[in-house]
């Protein structure tokens, strides 16, 4: 392994720290290394606070001063809730910055400009791919002006969610329940339809999550038939038909959030509560379901990566597929998962993938 590849790895261990709780902002790590050893290592740790390059400066001190730096970021390069970094960087007197990927961002970007132009050597492109797997969410944020959507899903071999009479029970074991609440914690959000939210009456929460995380029904008659959801108001976000009852509001509690969005058919505009959800700042989606939610963002070209939980069962007849509704007509139109891994866990295996790379 090149030297440049061995730190950069640890600039990224400190970036993975970051996946969650950071947004709107990136996850970004840095490493300072002087005459072949570590001396710093930082990380963002929320929106507002010190960037990874301030952290690890502060640690690294006046030993800064001829050292490497290793970002898995390029540096910002503006005034924003915080002064830019590069003006730090370059007041540290580090003599080699090696960046993993530049900032999508035009607001923030320039930094690799700044640096170069301040003699600074600059290398770009060090575990590119890797840094920007661990930002992925906020480079379509950036690219695709919405939020990034994960599909999760647990189905029995044969491809269902729930029996003919609408059970869902535990179709996954108890290791995978915990990792998924874990993979909740990732995200800013967490979305369900109105059947899952009154036949599974949810609490909907994450593990252990950094910061604000919303949890979403798309209940288009505005039921409210899901009382452990409604007995924890706070972030909690229901999207409902334009032409509900304005009187069906007056029984909630004020801390939840209402949103009202055109439907077709009894769906609602699924394109319109995306772009309804990314105006309030929510950077990202862990899709739950049920089948009618996930077949809506399928349909739509919506989401971006799956976790789909298969479990050892079968239900031997016409439950509840995972897409409801027709598909496509020939295997050669079939939706491809790509860059897909697979994972043992407990007594199931998880495939996770992206629709689109």
């Amino acid at each position: 392994m090149h030297k440049d590849e061995y730190w950069m790895r640890i600039a990224l261990r400190q970036a993975a720290k970051a996946i969650g709780s950071t947004s709107p902002n990136p996850a970004v790590g840095a490493a300072i290394v002087k005459n072949n050893r570590l001396i710093a290592a930082g990380y963002h740790h929320k929106a507002g606070e010190a960037h990874a390059e301030i952290e690890a400066l502060k640690i690294a001190g006046i030993d800064a001063d001829g050292a490497e730096m290793y970002i898995t970021l390029e540096p910002c390069d503006h005034y924003g809730r915080t002064p830019p970094c590069t003006s730090a960087i370059i007041n540290s007197g580090i003599k080699t910055v090696i960046i993993a990927t530049e900032d999508p961002n035009p607001a923030a970007a320039g930094g690799i400009k700044r640096l170069r132009q301040s003699g600074i050597t600059v290398k770009v492109g060090v575990c590119r791919q890797a840094a920007r797997k661990i930002n992925e969410v906020f480079i379509t944020n950036v690219n695709r002006k919405r939020p990034f959507v994960v599909m999760k899903a647990a189905v029995t071999l044969d491809g269902q969610i729930a029996t003919t009479a609408g059970d869902s029970g535990w179709i996954s074991g108890h290791i995978s329940r915990r990792y998924s609440k874990r993979l909740r914690a990732r995200y800013d959000s967490i979305l369900i339809g109105a059947k899952t939210a009154k036949s599974d009456n949810p609490v909907l929460m994450p593990y252990k999550k950094a910061g604000k995380f919303y949890r979403i029904i798309l209940d288009g008659k505005l039921s409210l038939d899901y009382p452990n959801l409604l007995s924890q108001p706070d972030n909690l976000v229901i999207f409902c038909d334009n032409e509900t009852d304005d009187a069906k509001h007056k029984s909630i509690d004020k801390k939840i959030i209402i949103k009202k969005v055109n439907s077709n058919k009894g769906m609602l505009d699924i394109k319109q509560v995306l772009g309804t959800i990314f105006e309030m700042g929510i950077m990202s989606i862990f899709v739950e379901g049920g089948s009618l939610i996930h077949k809506s963002f399928l349909e739509k070209h919506l989401y971006d990566k799956a976790f789909i939980f298969i479990a050892p069962k079968f239900l031997g007849g016409s439950g509840i597929p995972l897409f409801q509704g027709k598909g496509v007509d020939f295997m050669k139109n079939a939706i491809i998962l790509k860059k897909t891994e697979c994972r043992k866990i407990g007594k199931d295996i998880v495939m996770s993938g992206y629709f689109d790379v």
